[in-house]
């Protein structure tokens, strides 16, 4: 038997309340399917039915939901979570002090969660509830985070340094580009670079490059984002372009 052929489905969902911003930078779903967007208006929450707004007071780049639960954000004000108030309601908890702004990116690894401005690294830690940092000084301005084999990593634009009891520690990754995704898949990360380019890494953390049989097409839609679906299939979100489907075994589309 044959299924039939056509398109992925897709579902559309919209709020139409105005306190609602539609510019979107982020989103994280809970173990109950409850979903949550970054915005520039704050948190948006939705169950599939209904919307509401966690109300930040500035924009909000990166939301991030760890293994407990715990769901954590960054912004334009700084970086906190999401805790209960003594009637058991969602509220916007700050982590950070007021001399935080810009927070633009945010990774859990194990334990800990880590925050990304231009010039710091904010690490918190889940277990003991407290904030460390790292900044930038010498070691050029941060780019971005990203994490393998449970060891997170900062692109500088000084190359990438291993963050290690809250250190920055010169790393063996040697990429030409800048890190713009990561995805895992049991024992197999794809790493996307600014160059457009995909990259396989197994645990020796030798970034093997996936030929792409239609990379003048992702060059020109340019790719911001990806994930792993299954072994053979690889979702990749571009500026221009929609979303691509590749087979990152040989690289089709």
């Amino acid at each position: 038997l044959f299924a039939q052929t056509g398109n992925y489905f897709l579902s559309h969902h919209a709020p139409t309340d105005e306190r609602f911003d539609y510019i979107c930078f982020d989103m994280a779903q809970d173990a109950n399917g409850m979903m949550y967007f970054a915005t520039k208006a704050g948190i948006v929450e939705f169950d599939g039915r209904d919307w509401d707004l966690l109300a930040v007071k500035s924009a909000v780049y990166s939301v991030k939901i760890n293994a407990g639960g715990e769901i954590f954000w960054s912004g334009a004000r700084g970086f906190g979570r999401i805790g209960l108030d003594s009637h058991g309601f969602q509220q916007i908890e700050l982590l950070s002090d007021s001399s935080v702004t810009d927070v633009f990116q945010s990774i859990l690894v194990k334990d800990k969660v880590y925050f990304l401005t231009e010039s710091a690294i904010y690490t918190y830690d889940t277990q003991q509830k407290k904030t460390a940092s790292i900044k930038a000084n010498a070691d050029g301005a941060f780019l971005r985070l990203f994490e393998l084999f449970g060891v997170a990593y900062a692109n500088t634009d000084k190359g990438v340094f291993r963050i290690d009891q809250n250190k920055l520690v010169p790393s063996k990754i040697n990429l030409d580009s800048e890190v713009i995704f990561y995805s895992r898949i049991d024992d197999t990360y794809v790493v996307g670079t600014a160059d457009n380019k995909i990259h396989a890494c197994a645990e020796d953390l030798i970034f093997r490059p996936v030929t792409m049989q239609d990379q003048a097409y992702i060059d020109a839609s340019v790719v911001i984002s990806g994930s792993w679906l299954n072994r053979q299939l690889l979702a990749l979100g571009t500026l221009r372009g929609g979303v691509i489907f590749v087979n990152p075994l040989n690289g089709r589309t």
